[in-house]
């Protein structure tokens, strides 16, 4: 998961333009969709 699909599926949400935001994002690897998420909370 990349920072451009969180920003342009998410913006919104995180503009406050709208309340809530769902997408979806195929993984192959569960141990490897954990640690992009990790990655990403740390930044």
């Amino acid at each position: 998961m990349s920072d451009e699909m969180i920003v342009e599926f998410c913006s919104p949400t995180l503009a406050g333009i709208k309340t809530g935001n769902l997408f979806s994002c195929e993984y192959s690897d569960y141990k490897q969709l954990v640690k992009d998420l990790r990655n990403i909370k740390m930044r």
